[in-house]
């Protein structure tokens, strides 16, 4: 005849030791191994991640100095010295770059005014205006394809 309670302490301490020996291996698994398999806190416990300007947060403001501004939809007339007179009503235009390729114009340029004030009142002002026959594209410029950052992971 055997005895129940002793069966059941032995499956009992049997169990522990169990838990104890895998518990330990899988603490020293995670120091070898790194981070790796350590668990990530459910998403409810980890910080939001959200970039300025997105889900309803304020754009970060420019830095102060001089801004860069596309204008786009130019009449191949155009001259540097009609941009200045047009975007000089505004504030003080600091460089006027008219591109060109293979020494012909090319229909867009970039102006750089001293502040973002002016240029913010530049570009409300000029966007959609007719200037010698053409209607302007005028926005903030972006910074050229090589230096922007990507959005995919790697």
């Amino acid at each position: 005849m055997s005895c129940m309670s002793c069966e059941s302490t032995v499956l009992n301490w049997s169990l522990v030791y169990y838990c104890a020996i895998s518990g330990a291996l899988c603490f020293f698994m995670g120091l070898l191994l790194g981070r790796r398999w350590k668990m990530s806190p459910p998403s409810a416990m980890r910080p939001a991640f959200r970039r300025p300007g997105f889900q309803g947060q304020a754009p970060m403001p420019r830095k102060d100095g001089p801004v860069e501004i596309y204008v786009g939809n130019l009449s191949l007339e155009i001259v540097r010295e009609d941009l200045e007179r047009e975007f000089g009503r505004f504030g003080k235009v600091q460089n006027i770059r008219l591109i060109t390729k293979h020494g012909e114009k090319k229909s867009f340029g970039f102006i750089e005014m001293t502040s973002p004030s002016e240029a913010d009142a530049a570009i409300k002002a000029l966007a959609g205006k007719d200037f010698k026959g053409s209607e302007l594209e005028v926005n903030i410029a972006k910074s050229p394809r090589g230096n922007r950052r990507s959005n995919r992971r790697r």
